[in-house]
């Protein structure tokens, strides 16, 4: 007896063989993606007329609504945007040719990248880099090289080796989306400069997003995200209409119109929480052009604080304690379950649309995951052709599997066939390579070995990647007041397998005899571990080896509750516990001043490396005034900290340089990790 997938899988390969064996096409293979959701009006089912004949009428035509058909959007002649940001030219020559899927000889990025055949198509190059069986992410070679981009500095270009990527001009904006740009704010060089390196649909990687030109950043990647939907909605109505009127007229289409994927989809963006989404939401939505906004007041009331509830970053005396960052990071609604839809028509921007019916959606891993888990679908992702990874630092401090599981169901081989006309999705898809072509956008404050490794793994455009870099960091040092001893020690470690290990037996062996020995160190002791597991090796060792140490230590993580942690403050405060040990999550998440340490351990060296310098300075922070009866005790003294009386020691391997770097400088963290001298003093 057949199951329902077999059944569903054996359809959809008998689709496939259909379309292959017809005559004048290419073989079909199949490819890597599709995502899961429930089907909408939106599309439309097939008839076998349809199938047959290799096309699909107006009623019948899928991936696009019924109010679609006048394509009023579309913007004639070209236009010039302030900063050399240009629109896309248009003529009804270009129209034309925008429509049938012919071969590709010429044309910008978008044509081109997208294209299933022609002179300058990436898809034959990325068949000969994968090849007939495949190759595996870690199989494919990359090179590096080194340029100087105008308006966005120092980049990191990366190609895969032995191939020549072909040289066309990148895409420019939609022009009626490049109007909605301008019209709702200015534009930057360095905005105009990243609109146009979007265009080339390179993956792009920017692992020091600035605090300040974050949501800049954003608005451009938004113009291009918004582009990409029209100009791929307008070809696809324009196809249409020439399909129309072909069957119509008897006369045959001159060459086959490709232009689909498996669904709809085009455009994923993954964001760490919903203040983030309630952002980008606003630009797509502002950028769509369209002149109605569809569950604006819904979207409103899921994406913001419930109505009553005050938003304690938002008061000024609460903005006055915390940190710039911090503040941008978790202020309003800062869930990180959520997952929504949107659809772009002729007249509307719809939000909560079905999956299957939108052409962006916005999420955070965790929403994703537990959608795709929940349903055991993820068809929905098959045809993502643009992905944005927002915020990848602060999806770092909440647990980066859920991100990699979302990246592993992104292009992967539809189970089921969604309705989809065979006769016109792109033939990579077909041939599993849409992995290749997907263009991925990530952004950061920090780079991270986790991060590369995710890059290496998942970011396979054979256009190339281009990762912003500083070419010369300067570090926080110059943060950290004059006379305050500051020693790094580098252990030796030749496996990165084995450095957690070593750094615990480095700790052990040599900084806590060291703390023990000094009447100043083996007490008021802040000891700074970065990360969980590194925290449950540490306390399991102190528990088993040193039970005298671990009794007079408190511990602060991610996971601590508020009178657990008012009440591991207060006895470190008043030395009724002679060690605090916290992660670098809680202060991540919490971002407390932690006073009264004289001595400060880094364990491990921190990802954020302003933590650095904001910790050492905290330490001469006066503490709040004490209230009696509600009133403060003016009676109350301030403990004087004298530079002179504070001491830093920091544990790291030639595996931390990128966070030795954020701290010390590129300069001197290369010094620190290439020569033999292991032991680094600084006053």
């Amino acid at each position: 007896m057949m199951l329902k997938g077999d059944a569903a899988m054996l359809k959809l390969m008998t689709l496939i063989n259909v379309s292959a064996a017809k005559p004048n096409k290419r073989k079909h293979a199949f490819e890597k993606s599709f995502a899961p959701a429930k089907k909408g009006k939106g599309v439309a089912k097939l008839s076998l007329n349809a199938l047959s004949h290799g096309h699909a009428s107006l009623a019948e035509r899928t991936q696009v609504d019924e109010d679609e058909v006048d394509d009023s959007i579309i913007a004639e002649g070209s236009q010039k945007a302030e900063n050399s940001l240009q629109a896309e030219e248009l003529s009804d020559d270009e129209e034309a040719s925008a429509g049938p899927s012919k071969p590709t000889s010429a044309g910008d990025a978008f044509h081109t990248h997208f294209a299933s055949e022609g002179e300058n198509a990436l898809a034959p190059l990325a068949k000969a880099i994968v090849g007939e069986e495949g190759k595996k992410a870690s199989d494919i070679e990359w090179e590096s090289s080194s340029s100087n981009l105008p308006g966005l500095g120092h980049a990191a270009i990366n190609r895969v080796k032995g191939f020549k990527v072909p040289q066309v001009e990148a895409a420019k904006p939609h022009a009626s989306v490049l109007e909605a740009f301008k019209a709702h704010g200015s534009t930057l060089e360095a905005q105009a400069a990243l609109v146009n390196l979007l265009g080339s649909y390179q993956d792009v990687i920017d692992t020091h997003v600035d605090l300040y030109q974050h949501d800049h950043t954003r608005r451009a990647i938004a113009l291009h995200a918004i582009s990409h939907v029209v100009k791929t909605r307008r070809r696809v109505l324009r196809n249409n209409d020439r399909l129309a009127k072909a069957a119509t007229t008897g006369h045959a289409v001159e060459a086959d119109v490709r232009d689909q994927g498996f669904t709809r989809p085009k455009v994923l963006i993954l964001l760490p929480l919903r203040n983030s989404a309630l952002a980008w939401m606003n630009y797509l939505s502002k950028l769509s052009t369209c002149s109605q906004i569809e569950n604006a007041a819904r979207f409103k009331a899921d994406f913001t604080l419930p109505e009553g509830t005050v938003d304690k970053l938002a008061q000024p005396e609460t903005q006055a304690k915390y940190p710039a960052d911090h503040i941008e990071t978790f202020k309003g609604n800062i869930d990180d379950s959520f997952r929504i839809g949107a659809k772009m028509t002729r007249k509307s921007w719809k939000m909560y649309s079905q999956f299957y019916d939108s052409d962006v959606i916005l999420a955070s891993p965790l929403g994703l995951r537990l959608a795709i888990e929940k349903d055991h679908d993820s068809d929905f992702l098959s045809s993502i052709e643009v992905m944005v990874i927002d915020q990848a630092d602060v999806m770092s401090m909440q647990n980066l599997e859920h991100l990699e599981f979302v990246l592993n169901h992104v292009n992967k081989i539809p189970k089921e066939a969604h309705d989809a006309d065979f006769s016109r999705i792109k033939q990579w898809y077909l041939d599993g390579l849409a992995p290749y072509l997907r263009q991925t956008v990530m952004l950061s404050s920090f780079d991270s070995p986790e991060l590369r490794k995710l890059s290496r793994n998942s970011l396979l455009n054979v256009a190339g990647k281009v990762q912003l870099t500083q070419s010369n960091s300067a570090g926080v040092l110059s943060q950290v007041r004059s006379g305050i001893r500051q020693t790094f020690q580098r252990f030796p470690c030749n496996n990165v397998q084995l450095e957690s290990k070593l750094r615990l037996e480095l700790f052990l062996t040599k900084t806590l005899p060291t703390l023990q020995k000094s009447a100043l160190s083996s007490s008021r002791t802040l000891i700074f571990v970065p990360s969980y597991l590194d925290f449950v090796q540490l306390q399991e060792a102190l528990r088993t080896q040193h039970p005298e140490i671990f009794a007079v230590t408190a511990m602060l993580t991610e996971y601590s509750e508020g009178p657990e942690i008012a009440r591991a403050r207060a006895r470190f405060i008043t030395e009724k516990k002679k060690f605090l040990i916290v992660t670098e999550r809680f202060m991540f998440y919490r971002r407390y001043i932690l006073r009264g340490a004289r001595t400060i351990v880094w364990y491990g060296l921190p990802d954020h490396g302003h933590y650095y310098s904001e910790m050492l300075e905290n330490v001469f922070k006066p503490a709040d005034k004490a209230k009696k009866n509600g009133k403060v005790n003016q009676n109350d003294e301030e403990e004087t900290v004298d530079a002179g009386d504070i001491s830093v020691t920091g544990i790291y391997s030639q595996y931390d340089f990128l966070k030795l770097e954020r701290i010390v400088g590129t300069d001197l963290a290369r010094r620190m990790v290439q020569e033999e001298k292991s032991l680094w003093r600084f006053a």
